[in-house]
């Protein structure tokens, strides 16, 4: 199978030397050479964003299992940072104000 497409670029190869293309297929084939480098890059991308993605996803793991884990004074503090303030209106309501 590899021999076969090997084979193949090898005449291919030998035809475009020997002038066996007009003028057009060189064109054509650059133009589809740079497409498909544009589509490994993008593909690349979205790769590194997945992985990316992954990481964030442990973190948040990791912080939630921490979370049940911590003690009074660890959960407070923690509190302190994410909370702005809450209010409790007369007739009991509670509304909670995120600094996020």
């Amino acid at each position: 199978m590899v021999y076969d497409c090997i084979s193949d670029k090898l005449q291919l190869v030998d035809t475009m030397l020997s002038g066996g293309f007009n003028d057009d297929l060189p064109v054509l084939a650059n133009q589809k050479a740079t497409q498909l480098k544009r589509d490994k890059a993008a593909l690349y991308d979205r790769i590194e964003e997945l992985k990316s993605r992954n990481s964030e996803t442990d973190v948040v793991v990791n912080l939630a299992k921490t979370w049940k884990t911590a003690d009074y004074s660890r959960k407070k503090e923690v509190a302190m940072i994410m909370i702005h303030k809450i209010i409790i209106s007369e007739n009991g309501d509670a509304k909670v104000i995120w600094n996020i």
